[in-house]
């Protein structure tokens, strides 16, 4: 992990589903997007396209993009940056890309 300025840069190695260990309280939300090196959002993981996380405090939650999309897995090898959006005071305690459970 490289921490730079307020970025925090992290290797993804190609496992196949992001997890987060979230807390939305009763009106909060989260979502997440991916975005290439260059800080562009990567097709089908914009933030527009990422399913809100809307649960009270939840461990383990698997991120899903549109119709439950969840495979990171085509990403593998690219340079990405991930951007959460926690509204309304959720908070993340943490993340990570886990293979996915068969």
């Amino acid at each position: 992990m490289i921490v730079r300025e307020r970025e925090i840069w992290m290797y993804y190695t190609g496992d196949d589903t992001l997890h987060g260990d979230v807390d939305t309280s009763a009106l909060g939300l989260a979502r997440v997007e991916i975005l290439d090196a260059a800080g562009r959002p990567m097709e089908g993981f914009a933030l527009t396209d990422c399913d809100r996380i809307h649960t009270a405090n939840t461990v383990n939650r698997m991120v899903t993009w549109r119709h439950g999309q969840s495979s990171v897995a085509r990403l593998q090898g690219q340079p990405v940056r991930l951007r959460f959006e926690l509204r309304f005071g959720a908070r993340l305690f943490s993340f990570r890309f886990t293979p996915k459970a068969n």
